[in-house]
C-alpha cells in the first residue's frame, strides 16, 4: 500500500463515489477503482459495500477508514516537521486564528517575543473553527490562537489557555439596548441572535450551556460564516451579537458593547493549540509570553 492508494481511498470514503473522487484526484474511474480493489486484496477483507446506493464503507472499512486518516495526517505532519527540524533553529511561526481580532489581541505579546528572538517572522492565517484541529493536525500551521473548546474533541491537540474572558452583547448604537449601561437577559428573549454557523460541536455547546445558565434565549438564531459578517449583520439590522469581550476595542464605528446583568457568567477560554507531539521550542517561549502582563509605562 502507497500513499496515493491511501488518499484514494480515504477521498472514496468520503465521497462515497469512485467518479467523485476520479474527478478529484485528476484520474480516471478504473484507475480510482482499480486501486481500491488492490488494497482489499491486500488488507484481505472488503472495504464497501458496492451493492448499497450510496455507497458505504463496510464495518471493517470503517475502522481501517478512520485509523488510515489518522495515519496520513501523522505522516504529513512528520514531512513538515522534518523540513523544520533540517532547517536548524526555528526561523519563523505560522499561527492560526479565527479571525483577526485574535491576532490583535495577542500583538502586544508576540512583540515583546520578537525582540527577544531576533529574525523571528510570525505569520497569521484566518481559517474557520472547524477546520483549524485538521489543519493543525496536518502540520500546515505550527499553532492556533482560538477557543481552547475548538480542539476539544481532538486527543492529538492541546490546548494550554492563556488569557479568560467574559462574554458581552453588540448592538448597533441606534438600538434600544445601546442606551442602557448592562443588560439583563429577560431583554434579550424577544430578540433574534446572529451567531456563527462553523462553531465546532464543542464550541456550540459551550456557548449553548452559556445562554441556559444565564436565561438567555437563542432559539431564533441568524448564522454567518465568519466574524466581520456577524458585526456587519449587527449594525444592519436589531439583531444582537453574543461575542468574547476582547472584540471591544476593535469593533467598529456605530457599534457598541453592553455588559449582560447576571449573577454568574461562564468564561470564554483562549488557548495557544497545537499538536501534543510537537516539540518546537518556540511554541512553549510563546506561551510564557502570552502569560506574562502587558508592559505599562
Amino acid at each position: 500500500m502507497d500513499l496515493k492508494t491511501l488518499k484514494y481511498f480515504i477521498s472514496v470514503a468520503e465521497t462515497r463515489s469512485f467518479s467523485k473522487t476520479a474527478e478529484q484526484c485528476s484520474v480516471t474511474q478504473p484507475t480510482i477503482s482499480q486501486a481500491i480493489s488492490r488494497l482489499e486484496n491486500e488488507v484481505g477483507f472488503s472495504l464497501f459495500d458496492r451493492s448499497s446506493r450510496p455507497m458505504m464503507l463496510t464495518e471493517a472499512g470503517e475502522f481501517f477508514y478512520a485509523r488510515a486518516k489518522k495515519l496520513l495526517k501523522n505522516y504529513e505532519f512528520s514531512v513538515a516537521r522534518g523540513w523544520q527540524i533540517s532547517e536548524g533553529s526555528p526561523s519563523s511561526l505560522k499561527l492560526l486564528v479565527p479571525s483577526m481580532y485574535e491576532a490583535m489581541l495577542v500583538l502586544e505579546p508576540l512583540r515583546r517575543y520578537q525582540r527577544s528572538r531576533r529574525g523571528l517572522a510570525v505569520g497569521f492565517q484566518t481559517a474557520p473553527s472547524t477546520r483549524i484541529p485538521e489543519l493543525l493536525e496536518r502540520g500546515k500551521a505550527d499553532a492556533a490562537i482560538c477557543c481552547s473548546d475548538s480542539v476539544a474533541e481532538h486527543p492529538d491537540l492541546t490546548a494550554r489557555r492563556f488569557q479568560e474572558f467574559t462574554y458581552c452583547i453588540a448592538v448597533n448604537e441606534g438600538h434600544p439596548l445601546a442606551r442602557l449601561q448592562s443588560v439583563t437577559p429577560d431583554k434579550l428573549s424577544a430578540l433574534q441572535c446572529v451567531a456563527l454557523q462553523d462553531l465546532t460541536p464543542a464550541s456550540e455547546n459551550h456557548t449553548r450551556a452559556f445562554c441556559i445558565r444565564v436565561g438567555i434565549d437563542v432559539s431564533a438564531k441568524f448564522r454567518v460564516t465568519d466574524v466581520e459578517n456577524l458585526i456587519y449583520q449587527i449594525g444592519l439590522n436589531s439583531s444582537y451579537g453574543l461575542i468574547p469581550d476582547y472584540f471591544r476595542p476593535y469593533l467598529q464605528a456605530g457599534i457598541v458593547c453592553r455588559d449582560i446583568r447576571s449573577d454568574e457568567i461562564p468564561r470564554y477560554q483562549l488557548a495557544l493549540c497545537y499538536r501534543r507531539d510537537n516539540r518546537n521550542s518556540a511554541l512553549q517561549r510563546l506561551y510564557f509570553r502570552l502569560l506574562e502582563k502587558p508592559e505599562t509605562d
